[in-house]
């Protein structure tokens, strides 16, 4: 299993996932309007809302795999909104295994 970072902005991330099941775009998009979405290969597998916090955890399906991405942000960069918003941390598992992290 090998992840790559294909892209990378304050509130988004986009990552090559390779599996034995096969290949993989996984996208976090949390420039949502009161929304944040996990999309696989173009498709959005996941979308939630936080109300007034971001939404810390997304679970999702990679092929057979259960794919998690976690993030943190401090509360005041959420207020401010996109123009003021960054991940303080971002981590994507499959099956439980943490496979990237920033």
């Amino acid at each position: 299993m090998t992840v790559e970072l294909t892209s990378k902005t304050p509130l988004s991330r986009v990552l090559s996932v390779q599996l034995p099941s096969g290949h993989y775009s996984v996208q976090y998009d949390g420039y949502g309007e009161f929304f944040e979405s996990v999309l696989v290969n173009g498709e959005i597998v996941a979308k939630q809302t936080g109300w007034l916090r971001m939404v810390p955890r997304f679970e999702f399906a990679l092929g057979p795999h259960t794919g998690v991405i976690r993030i943190q942000t401090k509360l005041w960069r959420e207020i401010l909104g996109p123009f003021f918003g960054k991940l303080e941390s971002f981590s994507f598992e499959v099956d439980g295994q943490v496979l990237y992290e920033d």
